[in-house]
């Protein structure tokens, strides 16, 4: 037996279990995983894009679209339907890559054709519903804390997507 087997550890050198009160542990988020808590929700909103159809009649109506976001905003309340978070992010970052150059205050159908632009969303919209992962959109949304001002809610029925609509609206062409 050694001289220090006897001593006892002083209080505030022993290990303490960090509790909430209830005996749960504290930590970083869920189960020490903050992905944890997002990762339901990214799951449900990428089941529910998956599910929405891109229209396949564009509706012929003038969509002014002076930025990115602004045609974005105008397809989806034409439309009826909400786009990616990702598509929504991108648009920004498209309106953002114009800052500081010779085109920066020109409206966007002066530099490009109105369809083409929306043709231009319209696949990359089909792109994120089909194949982003719900865990690549939950690691986004934890770095991004402002990540819901780029999810666009459950929108109403209608709108050109809608086939009984489209078939009552003259300004949807195939």
């Amino acid at each position: 037996m050694t001289r220090f087997s006897k001593v006892q550890t002083p209080e505030r050198h022993k290990k303490r279990k960090c509790t909430d009160g209830r005996g749960r542990k504290r930590g970083k988020g869920y189960g020490g995983n903050p992905g944890a808590v997002l990762r339901p929700y990214a799951n449900a909103y990428q089941q529910y894009m998956k599910q929405l159809p891109i229209p396949s009649k564009r509706c012929e109506t003038h969509i002014p679209n002076i930025t990115w976001r602004e045609l974005g905003n105008s397809m989806k309340q034409l439309y009826g339907q909400p786009l990616h978070y990702l598509t929504n992010l991108m648009l920004q970052r498209w309106d953002d890559s114009r800052i500081g150059s010779e085109n920066e205050h020109k409206p966007m159908y002066s530099i490009i054709e109105s369809s083409v632009a929306e043709s231009t969303i319209w696949v990359v919209e089909e792109f994120h519903r089909r194949s982003t992962s719900a865990q690549h959109v939950a690691t986004l949304w934890i770095n991004d804390p402002k990540y819901s001002a780029f999810i666009d809610p459950i929108p109403h029925t209608g709108g050109c997507s809608d086939a009984k609509s489209a078939e009552n609206t003259d300004s949807c062409i195939i």
